[in-house]
């Protein structure tokens, strides 16, 4: 059997849409894609901690099957339930590899929560978005 491409972002229904609910499908999409920051640098990692109230840290990378799957849930809870909360991605097993081994963060994934530019709480290699959730009501709850 030969490789088959596919190209997720241009499913069979969409030639039967008019060209602008093509785009408005596509915005859609990628509005929920883009809501996490990509972090690659110690300078950047301390300016979003110190500027920003409440921070969901996730330590990742492209090879960790659990990682890519946990990003999406942790981005629709913190979108959903936990809307000043600000979801970050540190790629550890790419550009931030640096970053990480700085940060003692030798295994994925792992979820940081930053309240005040301050650690809250971390949940490493097994651990529910529940776990996140729970974590996150009491502290969120006192952010004015």
């Amino acid at each position: 059997m030969g490789e088959v491409n596919v190209d997720v972002f241009h499913p069979p229904f969409v030639d039967l849409l008019p060209a602008d609910r093509v785009t408005l499908v596509r915005q859609q999409f990628f509005r929920h894609k883009t809501r996490v920051k990509n972090v690659c640098s110690e300078e950047a990692l301390s300016e979003l901690l110190q500027s920003r109230p409440a921070v969901l840290l996730l330590f990742g990378g492209p090879h960790c099957g659990v990682c890519q799957a946990m990003k999406p849930q942790l981005e629709k809870l913190a979108s959903e339930e936990f809307p000043k909360l600000v979801t970050a991605y540190i790629d550890c097993q790419e550009a931030a590899g640096p970053l990480c081994a700085a940060r003692g963060i030798f295994s994925l994934p792992v979820v940081q929560l930053w309240f005040g530019g301050q650690r809250f709480a971390e949940f490493a290699r097994v651990f529910s978005i529940g776990d996140v959730g729970a974590a996150l009501e009491r502290p969120y709850g006192l952010l004015e």
